[in-house]
């Protein structure tokens, strides 16, 4: 056996810890298909299906928050309550921390992020970014995912245009911004308006928020901003006509902002940790859809094609110690980049310990 394998993998980013969006949905793997039970993909799913408000996803740096947030996304583009289609929309806050305690800065930037995802003429799309511009960053990392998750939910297309302080209205199925200061008197920072017309489209909103993590390397390590945040724009949004989603880390639980608003969240759901043994499964099963999703040839893949016993066993290890898949997915990528002048048949134990 040749390395043409390990070097094909390498070359298309089979490994790579953070993927865009669509292909980090992609690429999960279903908790509850390796017997974790309950499964946070259907907890989720059943809090945002279950009423309004709040749901909180709190785990490690690089657990999993965001492949389960994004994964749960397209699930839910196929499903409806009381017949709207569920409409997700991912917010990034990682660029937006000066702003994080403004609601109705927050709520700018949703809609910011909405438009980004629909089509918009040349001349709006103009106006629209000298708007976003004064008021929020112009930073939409979740633009191309959210116009998937548009697509996939049925969105009608039409022409999103751009008028004074995002005011919002709809004409048949357009979605246009109109009516200057329509939005200011909105204690939800215009969220309750845009989700009640919305559903004008039969849609419901479900605003999901991603990227809190990336506070964390902030000076002070991100606790203000954290504090900031859960406090001056989700505790407000506990209990909103509408569904919010959160990925918090799990430093941020030992806030007050944070107890205070867990305890009146729809739920909260808690990324697991791994004993060695359930470690290994998981890795294993991650490496292996990894392989199968990069090929695509619709085969259900193994990770011996890739790894022996020993280095699933240096994985699993990293996977146990760090909680976080993305740590045990940058030893095996930055083993691939060490070993790529000459690519062995699979990876062992002795060429992951070299880069773990």
């Amino acid at each position: 056996m040749s390395g043409g394998l390990l070097a094909e993998l390498y070359a298309q980013g089979a490994f790579n810890p953070a993927l865009p969006q669509h292909e980090l949905a992609a690429a999960h793997i279903p908790l509850g298909r390796l017997g974790i039970s309950p499964a946070p993909e259907r907890l989720l799913i059943d809090a945002v299906g279950q009423t309004d408000g709040l749901t909180l996803i709190v785990g490690a740096s690089g657990a999993g928050k965001s492949s389960l947030m994004t994964y749960t996304a397209e699930r839910l583009t196929e499903l409806e309550r009381d017949g709207r289609r569920y409409l997700p929309l991912l917010v990034p806050v990682a660029a937006h921390s000066a702003g994080a305690a403004n609601l109705a800065t927050f709520g700018r930037l949703a809609i910011a992020s909405l438009l980004a995802a629909l089509p918009v003429g040349a001349d709006d799309r103009s106006r629209l970014e000298r708007m976003t511009a004064d008021n929020v960053t112009r930073q939409l990392p979740s633009k191309d995912f959210n116009a998937r998750l548009a697509l996939r939910g049925g969105l009608p297309g039409g022409v999103a245009r751009a008028g004074a302080d995002f005011g919002v209205t709809l004409r048949g199925e357009v979605l246009a911004i109109s009516s200057p200061g329509a939005l200011d008197h909105d204690p939800y920072g215009g969220l309750d308006e845009l989700a009640d017309m919305l559903r004008v489209l039969r849609r419901e909103l479900v605003i999901m928020v991603e990227d809190t993590d990336a506070w964390a390397f902030e000076p002070d390590g991100g606790l203000e901003t954290a504090q900031a945040f859960f406090a001056g724009v989700l505790a407000p949004l506990v209990s909103p006509g509408f569904s919010v989603v959160v990925a918090a880390q799990t430093r941020w639980s030992g806030l007050d902002a944070f107890s205070a608003i867990s305890e009146r969240a729809v739920a909260r759901i808690d990324v697991p940790t791994y004993s060695l043994p359930r470690a290994r499964e998981v890795i294993t099963a991650i490496v292996a859809g990894r392989v199968s999703w990069t090929l695509g040839d619709r085969i259900d893949h193994s990770a011996s094609e890739v790894l022996d016993d020993g280095a699933l066993d240096v994985l699993a290890a990293r996977l146990r110690d760090t909680g976080s898949v993305r740590s045990a997915l940058s030893v095996l990528r930055d083993t691939l980049t060490k070993v790529s002048a000459d690519f062995p048949p699979v990876l062992t134990r002795e060429h992951l310990l070299e880069s773990a």
